[in-house]
């Protein structure tokens, strides 16, 4: 039997040396004793609890003729664990650095009868090296019915890096941004989208808060993420990913090829813009004076806009190609003023 089992001793079955049979099953008519009660304690009415490793025997005698027995030899023994019969439920491989002890709240099992292991009275528990990033430990040691050691192990890694931005954009270049962790670093790494692999790839490292990512297309949409590391011995332990980013470059800079007038109307041509989403037009009666939008193009193709307007008056025109990305327009930098006289 195990270490904390119990039993019922059968002491109406007859007893060694005689034929008689006695089936009063009245305790008080025997008696009931351990050879060994380190090993297995037994009380006046026959019951018995095993204590401890080891072998014993427990022997029910008539009071009055304790000749007359019946004995039976038991032999105690403790459950021994091991990594293949414990299993750690709610164990994570990864925890992220809290500045303090991670004690991981981990239900444990002893897999062969599916015993859910109680704390204080199956195993006691104890960590190690579970403040700083790295790996960590986690070890039970059996008690009462178990016997033996089981260690398991779970790595602390930087926290989740936040709050990641654009903070600058032009035509071939991206610049993010993001929040400093708390805990002391290694450095960051920046992961770019590619649509033709399908795949994330490393893009470069930084111990600053930002990185330009260059050689970017003009007018292209990206996708970005970050992660945050920590070299503890020569191996690299990371933080979570930050949500991606979507970002785009700034379209190029419009060009308006030609202005001219044609029956008080006055009539732009321009070089067709690619990944744009569309061109904005805008309008003034003086150089240098107020410019109003007065048209917003969607189709990318089109490359001529024209415009009534009162003949004898001079009018100044810019435009500038933009991209959409969330909802949100990313512009391309001014055309060069132009201006016409109506006539």
């Amino acid at each position: 039997m195990r270490v904390t089992e119990e039993g019922k001793f059968n002491y109406g079955i007859g007893i060694t040396g005689t034929k008689e049979f006695y089936t009063d099953g009245k305790a008080k008519n025997y008696k009931f004793t351990s050879s060994d009660e380190s090993v297995i304690k037994i009380d006046s009415n026959g019951n018995f609890t095993a204590i401890a490793e080891g072998t014993a025997e427990i022997r029910v005698a008539l009071k009055d003729d304790e000749e007359k027995f019946y004995s039976e030899e038991i032999t105690v023994v403790r459950d021994k664990i091991k990594d293949s019969n414990i299993y750690f439920s709610n164990l994570s491989d990864r925890y992220q650095y809290k500045a303090k002890a991670i004690k991981p709240n981990t239900v444990i099992y002893y897999t062969p009868d599916n015993t859910q292991m109680v704390k204080g009275t199956d195993y006691k528990i104890s960590y190690s090296n579970n403040v700083e990033m790295g790996v960590a430990s986690i070890t039970i040691e059996g008690l009462g019915r178990f016997k033996g050691k089981v260690t398991k192990t779970f790595h602390i890694v930087p926290t989740t890096v936040k709050n990641l931005e654009i903070k600058t954009q032009s035509e071939s270049s991206i610049t993010l941004q993001w929040s400093k962790n708390a805990e002391n670093i290694t450095a960051y790494k920046v992961y770019m989208f590619d649509y033709s692999k399908g795949v994330w790839e490393y893009f470069g490292k930084t111990k600053e808060t930002k990185l330009e990512v260059t050689g970017l297309s003009s007018g292209t949409i990206y996708k970005f993420k970050v992660r945050a590391y920590k070299n503890v011995d020569g191996i690299q332990y990371f933080g979570g990913f930050t949500p991606y980013l979507k970002a785009t470059t700034k379209p190029v800079t419009a060009k308006i090829t030609s202005i001219t007038s044609e029956n008080g109307k006055a009539v732009l041509k321009w070089k067709k813009i690619s990944n744009a989403s569309g061109y904005k037009i805008y309008m003034s009666t003086s150089e240098n004076g107020k410019y109003e939008r007065i048209r917003t193009l969607s189709d990318i193709n089109t490359v001529k806009y024209s415009k009534s307007l009162e003949k004898g008056k001079t009018y100044y025109f810019k435009m500038r190609a933009y991209k959409t990305v969330n909802g949100e327009d990313v512009f391309g930098a001014y055309s060069d003023v132009v201006k016409i006289t109506i006539k």
